[in-house]
């Protein structure tokens, strides 16, 4: 039967706390010669359950405010907790330097995870920008539009203006306020009842 094993930071995240709260925690246990971590032939340090039942009662004790020195105390009389015994060739001075590198290549590992979550986030948040814009631009040539009809629409002694002695022209100058008005008027209101509407499509 195979026995579940986890690393330094799939093993934290089962105890609770940050890994390097818990990884300081089982040096401590290594160098007081309480409890021995498993290794692989890397010398990467690898944990069990054994070692889980021992973080959780670290924890536990610790979220009451108990100090580590008499949490460790207490550890070492838990009958239902195994703690590992020391192979004969053990140097705790000797892990120091594989700990380290363990250490730096998760800190390495989880600021490129932080880089890509940041990066993806702010390509989402760019995508966002330029659909918004885009939303916002069809709104006011929509409104542009209405406003051209309800233009159009007008008596011509209001639309048109006299262009020289004997012609008429649209008085563009008047038309543009209209239309400029008209837009500015329901653009805020229109802008709402589109977004209710994209959310209520998505839901």
């Amino acid at each position: 039967m195979l026995v579940e094993s986890w690393q330094i930071s799939e093993f934290a995240e089962k105890v609770g706390k940050h890994f390097t709260t818990t990884d300081s925690w089982f040096k401590k246990l290594e160098e007081r010669r309480i409890h021995y971590i498993n290794r692989v032939e890397s010398g990467e340090k690898i944990y069990n359950q054994d070692d889980l039942k021992i973080g959780l009662f670290i924890k536990e004790y610790r979220d009451k405010k108990y100090t580590i020195d008499s949490i460790f105390d207490l550890l070492q009389h838990q009958e239902e907790i195994n703690l590992r015994p020391f192979p004969e060739d053990f140097d705790s001075k000797d892990t120091k330097i594989t700990d380290e590198a363990q250490i730096n290549k998760l800190k390495t590992e989880i600021i490129a995870s932080m880089k890509e979550v940041v990066a993806t986030q702010i390509e989402e948040e760019r995508k966002n920008r330029v659909n918004d814009l885009i939303l916002q631009r069809k709104i006011v040539s929509v409104l542009e539009g209405e406003a051209s009809k309800e233009w159009s629409k007008l008596p011509e002694s209001e639309r048109m203006m006299k262009v020289g002695l004997f012609r008429k022209g649209e008085n563009t100058e008047k038309r543009n306020e209209f239309i400029k008005k008209y837009v500015d008027e329901r653009y805020e209101e229109r802008i709402k009842d589109t977004i209710i509407d994209i959310k209520r499509i998505e839901g």
